[in-house]
């Protein structure tokens, strides 16, 4: 049985839609990992470009056509983030949700528009939308994204030792009396490899405060080795103080995954914890923040 005008009109919609979440797949896996900006600028375009080739100036219901064009990426991706294959942050699942309906609706309505109001109509659309890009990118994403990877904390930490990589002990004991700001990583671990930079930045900034201390933290996940670590550090050219620990500390402190910042105040209290990376956010900007919080006035 032949499909009517506009069952088939769907199926092509959600078509589109497929095409479209396939391109953005395809065009991630290219782009640098972890950064909700560029999750939400590329399935904005994808779904954009979808909305144009399936809209039309007799479309009905643009509402309509915007949903099924997006519904087939949402439930991939949807699935992913339940199975735990990928976008396992919500923030992620948000910012393709959001950016693909405002991608595929600006497209129904830019092709719309085209035929009755010409490019004068078709150029207010693309403003709009370049508007409302540049306000979430700028201002919502990064800091939907600070708000979902960092939380404040006062609880007592445990205690620890460290073994700074040129040698002798460190313990926790030692480090009291000063802002202590431990960013646990591993060598084979890529958002590791993206954040650390961002945290000798800061490092930088406090380098002769004798009030705050740094320390890279390798937590010897997935037998990583000490030769591994000085590769690593001598290939990026890093400069932040490093350290081994054989306590499992990562653990110990009841901290899972990587990469992870913890800030300790004077007391020794973790006060602040950053979970994961995303390169949106403004991570230098937020450490800063809280160490001046607990500097000892």
């Amino acid at each position: 049985m032949p499909l009517s005008g506009r069952s088939r009109s769907a199926v092509l919609d959600l078509v589109a839609g497929a095409a479209a979440f396939a391109a953005f797949f395809l065009a991630l896996r290219r782009l640098p990992d972890n950064n909700a900006a560029l999750i939400f600028l590329t399935a904005e375009v994808a779904c954009l470009l979808a909305g144009i080739v399936r809209g039309g100036r007799r479309d009905r219901d643009p509402v309509l056509k915007t949903l099924l064009i997006t519904l087939p990426g949402a439930i991939v991706i949807l699935v992913f983030a339940y199975t735990g294959y990928a976008f396992t942050a919500d923030p992620y699942v948000f910012c393709f949700l959001g950016a693909a309906v405002l991608g595929a609706l600006s497209g129904v309505v830019l092709r719309g528009v085209l035929p009755n109001r010409g490019y004068p109509g078709a150029a207010a659309v693309a403003v709009v939308v370049l508007v409302a890009t540049v306000i979430v990118l700028r201002g919502v994403v990064p800091r939907m994204m600070a708000a979902s990877l960092g939380r404040e904390a006062d609880v007592p930490a445990v205690t620890f030792s460290l073994l700074p990589m040129e040698g002798g002990s460190i313990s926790s004991e030692e480090l009291r009396g000063r802002v202590v700001v431990l960013a646990f990583w591993a060598s084979w671990c890529r958002p590791c490899v993206s954040e650390l930079p961002q945290v000798q930045q800061v490092y930088e900034q406090f380098r002769s405060d004798r009030r705050v201390t740094f320390w890279g933290v390798d937590s010897g996940i997935s037998n990583d080795t000490v030769g591994k670590q000085r590769n690593m550090i001598l290939a990026q050219h890093w400069h932040l103080p490093f350290a081994t620990e054989a306590e499992n500390l990562e653990h110990k402190m009841n901290l899972h995954g990587l990469p992870k910042i913890v800030v300790l105040d004077p007391a020794g209290r973790v006060r602040w914890v950053h979970d994961g990376y995303d390169g949106s956010e403004d991570l230098p900007g937020e450490l800063r923040r809280h160490i001046e919080q607990l500097l000892p006035r």
